[in-house]
């Protein structure tokens, strides 16, 4: 069972930030770390990060000695902003699996993991974070999950880690036995929905999008049960997709966040005329061609597609969530086009989730 990792005390108000497809040094990965490191010193530090996937570029890494761990990640986010030494619980992208994805899970229990900051116990996980207690603590166990008996239910917040990578065709390629696990990790989670706490807020993070309006075609397979399609003329065709976002709203989801299309994406889930989950793209945090994927538009307009959050689609940056026992508010944080100029951030957009009556 993967070890604790010991959090800051924050009371009934934690902070965390999450990033996506940064897995490739440049001058705008940089940027990014840079104002994360600022504004967490200068605002709220982070209790933990979200990777959402595509942490290494173009093939992930070799093994827990890859030179890219240092070069990639802990020469620019941990050397110089101490602040960012906190808990990364990651999950794998497309890009992660064409090496050795198994590798950024034996990262995690490896002497050679700086700080113990990298937080990947196996492929999908849960972890929660709880608000009582004067040192925080965020636990993470491997699927499938046993709660420990408590006389008081603290939990803040339940997060799952989803490995959706069984969606991608460029994965299933590679590794074929990934298609069909998909459809069993998302019964696994289906069941842990259930028993996680009522009272908590519940997020679900993974790779690749259930809603957006580029060109990341997986997320209708991802989505639906059944997919049909009509872009042959003339031909219908049916095929099984995974039914994802029926299985978060039946486990009563919060949020579900993810990277993949290299953009900032919001999009409100509902189920008949009841809003239901908030869905989130965060996949402009340091890749190349920041804004890829915006030049082909869904045109589904039934479906309600997400909206851009920046209007140019060219803005890159991270997403800053705060979480209380009756509100989760969203922050898309955009970063300036200049190194020596990295301040905190600049809000793009914020979303604000509320619950009128939170449980006590």
């Amino acid at each position: 069972m993967p070890s604790a990792y010991d959090m800051h005390d924050c009371g009934d108000t934690v902070t965390f930030y999450a990033i996506g497809d940064w897995g490739e040094v440049s001058d705008t990965l940089h940027r990014v770390a840079a104002t994360m490191g600022m504004r967490a010193k200068n605002q709220t530090m982070p209790s933990f990060i979200l990777s959402l996937g595509d942490n290494f570029y173009p093939d992930g890494v070799t093994s827990v000695e890859d030179s890219k761990w240092k070069e990639y990640w802990e020469d620019v986010f941990l050397r110089d902003y101490p602040e960012l030494r906190v808990p990364w619980k990651a999950v794998l992208g497309n890009n992660d699996y064409r090496d050795n994805p198994q590798a950024q899970v034996d990262f995690t229990h490896s002497k050679l993991n700086p700080y113990d900051a990298w937080h990947m116990p196996d492929r999908n996980y849960r972890f929660s974070v709880h608000s009582g207690s004067s040192t925080r603590a965020a636990k993470a166990e491997p699927t499938p999950h046993s709660e420990s008996e408590s006389d008081i239910d603290d939990t803040l917040i339940d997060l799952f880690a989803l490995d959706t990578c069984g969606v991608d065709e460029g994965v299933n390629c590679i590794c074929p036995h990934t298609k069909e696990e998909l459809h069993t990790n998302i019964a696994s989670l289906s069941a842990q929905l259930t028993t996680a706490s009522p009272n908590a807020w519940k997020i679900v993070f993974g790779h690749h999008p259930l809603y957006t309006a580029g060109r990341a075609h997986e997320a209708s397979r991802l989505r639906e049960q059944v997919v049909i399609n009509t872009e042959t003329v003339g031909i219908i065709t049916k095929h099984p997709g995974y039914n994802l976002e029926r299985t978060l709203h039946e486990g009563f989801v919060d949020l579900y966040m993810a990277g993949h299309d290299h953009v900032f994406q919001h999009h409100r889930t509902t189920r008949g005329d009841v809003e239901c989950m908030d869905t989130v793209v965060c996949g402009a945090s340091g890749a190349l061609y920041v804004g890829l994927f915006h030049d082909q538009l869904e045109s589904n307009s039934q479906r309600g597609q997400p909206r851009w959050v920046e209007p140019t689609q060219q803005e890159f940056g991270f997403v800053e969530v705060t979480v209380t026992p009756s509100k989760l508010e969203l922050n898309f944080i955009g970063c300036s086009d200049d190194l020596l100029k990295c301040d905190e951030g600049t809000i793009i957009k914020t979303i604000t989730r509320e619950r009128p009556n939170p449980a006590t």
